[in-house]
């Protein structure tokens, strides 16, 4: 068994190797076509030229870094970095006094303003959580932003852009202590002027994140994991050790969701170094890296959770749950969707995480195949964008420094494939020798993270920012392996040869794995995804006055959404049409139907001359002018257990009795995510 055990582990390593390998291949293959796609045609030259240039300056420290890495102490190398960095930021605050916060940066400066001019008591909170994001930017504005606001009040931004480049510079060290353990001297050189390069890195300083912070919080509690694993340690030094890892993992949670990344890949990481690990380290991992840590931790999570919940007046965030639904949105290709979000809020309180479960099965169930064609690897690059949908380009153009927003795009648009294809080398590199555990986690890392948000959470570049010292690590050991004078211990065709056969074997298991858990959820998801809308009748009045219940919806989307329109032209009024769906049969311990009814995203006719009628059973439940219908509604009616074939119509007809000859106009609304629900309301 112990063999087995040890085996197990040695093929680990090399499997999540080769998977960073593949996803790593799939974020340069879109950011190369992103470039000469879109960017070769639009703004070429100035994106090359700007691009280009600093690309050159980047080339030209990482050489006098390999040239002149013997001379001097490491130390010194590490504060002309810190200090190096520091001055650049505050330079590059200085320089742009006029940078709007747009968006989410916006709301989150607002509501933390409002706490500190406020109070942090029961009305001010209850007022807040009439905001879709209440528990997340509430969470975030501890304990940095909400102490910046009551020392410096509403003047807080510049001050919070000075502090956001001091953690940004001194997050350095801590990258510093981790590459310690996992690279050498050349190589940490080397990682360090690429981190501290990365375009986002400097710029996002002046942005009111909370990005910032959560990486440091990551990236010193993977410090810590790092000292405590690396040699066995006196208790005092591990319970002081196990108690700061608690505090940070406390200030992780803060910041929504790293927190539950950083414990899954702990035990992942924690588990499969065990297996050939000697027995008498297992007590001491287990008190310095579970025990101490989750005894500080969990307390102080469910106390501030307790706090927020009390205080929740308007409840419309159903929790992660809607975060990972808000990720299966075809329309948006796994980023943000604003249809899920607002469905999440229109549903009751004790229906919405069944609600967002449902998004995800009914995507499963009815599409299966562009999950695993489309939608998994587009959320899969987009996650190794480095320094896309950041939002800074559009904050520069919006504060009249286009010319800046030109250059950062240039910036980010060139270095994501030339950053990436080093870190895919510096990864086929680590196949040179056997796998530490050290090594283990820094691998396993970014493939952890990148498979918790493509399958469990909404991805945007951004997210990439907690495992960018990561790749940077895997860059430079591409560096390392390219260059020519450094000294190679295997042959590159022996390494390809290791790292192809690793990626063939850790895809094939993968895509195994993934088809085997589809099926598996595909049989579970038949009963629980919305209902089947593509056998909806249609009734129209005259007979061309409608348009086709799929017209302008996304594939993935047609069998649980139609679309109800007046549509063309026709000679005679009043036109009518309605859509009808028998359900029959209904579970015997049915209580109600529900379903959802919202604007059409297309530029529409005056909504007030059209009226919408839902019927069900043969009586009319509501009718409302169209003009009502300002943000998705949400309809719920009791099924009535004497009926066998209950029938829902849903009708979009014009206000007025008749309308004069000639007329051509079209309006159009959605309706859909029907499923039968627990209890009825109303």
């Amino acid at each position: 068994m112990i063999t087995i055990h040890k085996q197990l582990s040695v093929w680990i390593g090399p499997m999540l190797a080769g998977l960073l390998i593949i996803f790593l291949g799939i974020g340069l293959v879109a950011s190369s076509g992103i470039l000469a796609a879109k960017h070769l045609t639009q703004d070429g030259l100035f994106i090359f030229l700007i691009g280009g240039v600093y690309l050159l300056m980047v080339g030209w420290l990482l050489m006098e870094c390999c040239k002149r890495w013997r001379s001097g102490s490491e130390r010194s190398f590490i504060v002309v970095m810190v200090v190096g960095s520091l001055a650049v930021k505050i330079i590059l605050i200085f320089s742009f006094p006029h940078y709007q916060q747009l968006a989410d940066r916006a709301s989150f400066h607002a509501m933390t303003q409002a706490l500190v001019q406020d109070g942090l008591n029961g009305t001010t909170l209850g007022e807040l959580s009439r905001a879709y994001d209440y528990g997340a930017w509430v969470s975030r504005a501890f304990p940095v932003h909400y102490v910046m606001g009551v020392v410096f009040g509403s003047s807080d931004i510049r001050n919070v852009q000075i502090l956001n480049a001091l953690i940004s510079s001194l997050s350095l060290l801590v990258f510093y202590s981790i590459l310690r353990h996992v690279a050498g001297p050349i190589a940490r050189r080397l990682a360090l002027v690429l981190f501290m390069s990365i375009p986002i890195q400097w710029w996002m300083v002046l942005d009111y994140t909370h990005h910032l912070y959560g990486m440091l919080y990551f990236m010193s509690g993977v410090a810590l994991v790092f000292s405590i694993l690396h040699r066995p340690l006196p208790l005092a030094w591990l319970l002081l050790r196990g108690a700061c890892l608690g505090l940070i993992l406390a200030l992780m949670f803060l910041q929504r969701g790293i927190d539950s990344l950083f414990i899954l890949s702990l035990f992942f990481v924690l588990g499969t170094t065990l297996l050939s690990s000697r027995r008498r380290f297992l007590l001491k991992y287990i008190v310095g890296l579970i025990v101490i840590p989750m005894l500080i931790y969990t307390p102080a999570k469910s106390m501030f959770s307790e706090w927020l919940e009390r205080h929740d007046r308007h409840k419309l965030d159903s929790g992660l749950i809607g975060f990972a639904a808000r990720g299966w949105s075809f329309e948006t290709m796994g980023e943000y969707s604003s249809l899920y979000e607002q469905i999440d809020q229109a549903t009751p309180p004790e229906q919405k995480k069944s609600v967002m479960a449902k998004m995800i099965l009914s995507q499963l169930h009815y599409n299966p195949v562009n999950v695993v064609r489309y939608l998994l690897p587009a959320k899969i690059a987009k996650y190794f964008l480095v320094g896309y949908a950041s939002g800074i380009e559009q904050s520069l153009n919006q504060s009249r420094y286009q010319t800046t927003g030109r250059t950062f795009k240039a910036l980010r648009v060139m270095w994501a494939p030339c950053f990436l294809a080093l870190c895919t080398i510096g990864v086929l590199y680590q196949f040179r020798r056997k796998f530490s555990q050290d090594r283990l986690i820094l691998v396993s890392l970014p493939v952890l993270s990148c498979m918790i948000y493509a399958l469990a959470g909404e991805t945007s570049p951004r997210y990439s920012i907690y495992i960018q010292f990561c790749l940077a690590a895997f860059a430079s050991q591409g560096l390392v392996f390219i260059v020519p004078h450094s000294k190679k211990t295997i042959s590159r065709g022996c390494l390809i040869r290791r790292a192809s056969l690793a990626t063939a074997a850790a895809g094939i298991i993968c895509i195994a794995m993934l088809l085997a858990s589809m099926m598996l959820i595909r049989a579970y998801a038949k009963n629980e995804a919305f209902n089947d809308l593509r056998w909806t009748s249609i009734k129209s009045i005259p007979d061309a006055a409608f348009c086709l219940p799929g017209e302008g919806i996304a594939t993935e989307h047609v069998a649980f959404e139609r679309v109800l329109g007046i549509c063309g032209s026709y000679t005679d009024g009043p036109a009518m049409v309605e859509n009808s769906i028998n359900l029959s049969p209904i579970p015997a311990n049915s209580k109600s139907i529900a379903f959802y009814l919202w604007p059409d995203p297309i530029p529409n006719q005056d909504p007030s001359s059209y009226m919408i009628d839902v019927e069900w059973n043969g009586a009319t439940k509501t009718s409302f002018l169209a003009s009502d219908l300002v943000d998705i509604m949400y309809f719920q009616y009791a099924v009535d257990p004497t009926v066998s074939n209950n029938r829902l119509v849903i009708r979009l007809r014009y206000a007025s009795e008749s309308k004069s000859e000639g007329t051509q106009e079209s309006f159009r609304v959605r309706w859909g995510y029907l499923f039968v629900a627990e209890a009825a309301k109303g």
